[in-house]
């Protein structure tokens, strides 16, 4: 059981620091995106 708790609490936090990844990832691409078709 406690390997159970221990396998979703590892995937939790792989699935955290992947969300956080990815939406460090979409906003240099929005940044990326506005420096380089600045919208008037």
């Amino acid at each position: 059981m406690k390997a159970r708790i221990a396998a979703l609490a590892a995937l939790a936090g792989l699935s955290v620091a992947a969300f956080k990844s990815w939406r460090e990832a979409e906003a240099k691409r929005e940044a990326w995106n506005s420096a380089v078709d600045p919208v008037d």
